[in-house]
């Protein structure tokens, strides 16, 4: 007796909790689906004149309805009064698939059942006949975890396959399957959904659920961000919508969004990049500080200045600086998923972000968001060594050199080395004068396609087209001026240099 209390004061307490939105409104049929109306013709048209494949194959991303489809085409099969292509949904088969009891309906998840010996014991049952249905289904999930052992031991299914069995494979990872078994199955892509259609769905979710959860309105522009957060995934754009029925806010806004998940408005990102783009490290620390003392995620603040930039960029404010920020932003997202200390990874992107700004010229995008602080003399930049035969260079000068040489290096550093140790002899806009205190540095600079290099570089910065000059440092000796015609002849014919001189007896 007491048993039987118990009990019903546990399913007392079930009752208090309401059941998920995924789980509430996941679609029970082919019109229900949203966003894959590419697959849903197809097996429409399939199961209207009775042709059904023996094995498909789901690829998608996550959350983008691959095993409710199984389900509903496995309703749709086993209908007992099917209304066309559609499941009734009402009779006992169409009932016992959406609660998970139905005998011909064997659910496997491949990421805990990935041997091959678990393929084997499925190959032992699949002769028996469906109890219920007119086919036996067989849903596979995550199937690119099965083993190379279990794929091959799959496959002599897939080659002879029993005629009342069909195979439903649902994978995130298609490119780990075998050609041999992916040859074997009806192939299907789910696509992320798009932003406006999840937004739309949401928003006739939200209509009907507002009254039983007391919530107000909400701006549509907040939907669009929950549809944007959650990359195409219709299941996790309705676990962020179920949480802020229970804001407490009307109407809901973006705003409160980035609240409750952490991420950036847009005048805070703006903020940062001013203070990159300023150089002011002091600055920048501190706003760093109050963000991650506020409780914000270094995952959120890392995704939330990329898209800032990406906005940026799309509104047709594109330049140098912007791009090489973002990447940097998108190297720290990297490293996050094994650095032990994410914060660092943060501090490091744009402490490396904001080094690289003052390598170069001001960007047009980056200046829309400065706040103009002055840049101050504690930020100290590397400055590559010069020879003691170089005169000092004039700071204008030397920034713009010092930029010229960061672009130059990204695709040849062997010419960046070389010319590190130049002199800046003149530059305007009609010739660039390179000093050179070698030899050798002076060769390699004078090559053709070392020149062309450099003046294309020049034109990509600063929009300039100087005639580049490139001479060899007063201080230094001709390399054929005091050594014997053999040797000279030597050096001319085969065009190379004397590197030390040993004097034998």
């Amino acid at each position: 007796m007491k048993y039987i209390k118990y009990t019903l004061a546990f399913s007392t307490l079930a009752r208090k909790y309401h059941m998920s939105l995924y789980l509430k409104y996941r679609p029970r049929n082919f019109s229900a689906l949203v966003g894959q109306g590419h697959v849903v013709t197809v097996l429409k048209n399939a199961l209207a004149v009775h042709e059904l494949n023996h094995a498909y194959l789901f690829c998608g991303p996550r959350g983008s309805g691959k095993t409710t489809t199984a389900r509903i085409l496995t309703k749709a099969i086993n209908c007992l009064s099917p209304a066309g292509f559609e499941p009734c949904l009402q009779c006992a088969n169409c009932k016992s698939v959406e609660n998970g009891t139905f005998l011909d309906m064997i659910e496997i998840d491949a990421a805990s059942n990935r041997r091959v010996e678990d393929i084997r014991d499925l190959r032992d049952k699949v002769i028996f006949a469906p109890q219920l249905g007119r086919y036996k289904i067989y849903i596979i999930d995550e199937a690119h975890m099965l083993t190379k052992e279990a794929f091959n031991a799959f496959l002599k299914m897939l080659e002879e396959p029993p005629a009342h069995t069909i195979f439903i494979l649902a994978t995130t990872e298609p490119e780990k399957f075998p050609p041999t078994i992916i040859s074997r199955c009806q192939r299907h892509n789910f696509r992320r959904v798009s932003p406006p259609e999840i937004a739309d769905y949401l928003k006739k979710i939200w209509g009907l659920e507002c009254a039983s959860h007391n919530a107000g309105q909400i701006d549509y522009d907040a939907l669009l961000a929950i549809a944007r957060i959650s990359d195409g995934a219709l299941r996790d754009s309705l676990s962020l919508l179920e949480q802020l029925f229970y804001i407490g806010k009307d109407p809901v806004t973006k705003a409160d969004l980035h609240d409750l998940l952490g991420i950036l408005p847009p005048d805070t990102s703006d903020l940062l990049f001013s203070l990159v783009a300023s150089g002011d490290l002091t600055g920048l620390c501190h706003a760093l500080d109050h963000l991650m003392d506020s409780g914000a995620s270094v995952s959120f603040l890392l995704h939330s200045m990329v898209e800032r930039l990406k906005e940026l960029l799309l509104q047709g404010q594109s330049a140098t600086l912007n791009l090489r920020l973002m990447e940097c932003l998108i190297n720290a997202l990297e490293k996050l998923r094994w650095h032990p200390y994410p914060r660092q990874v943060l501090d490091l992107a744009l402490i490396k972000a904001s080094c690289l700004d003052r390598q170069m010229r001001p960007d047009p995008v980056t200046a829309s968001c400065q706040s103009h602080t002055p840049e101050p003399e504690s930020v100290k930049v590397f400055q590559p060594q010069s020879p003691a035969v170089n005169a000092p260079i004039s700071e204008p000068e030397g920034d713009r050199f010092q930029a010229l040489l960061f672009r130059i290096g990204e695709t040849h550093p062997g010419l960046a080395a070389n010319l590190s140790q130049a002199h800046v002899s003149d530059w305007d806009s009609t010739e660039l004068k390179l000093v050179l205190s070698t030899p050798f540095e002076y060769k390699y600079a004078c090559l053709p396609d070392r020149k062309s290099l450099i003046e294309n570089a020049i034109s990509d910065l600063f929009g300039e087209q100087p005639r580049l000059t490139v001479e060899l440092g007063s201080g230094v000796k001709s390399a054929a001026s005091e050594y014997p015609p053999l040797v000279k002849k030597a050096l001319e014919l085969f065009g190379g240099e004397i590197v030390s001189v040993i004097n034998q007896p």
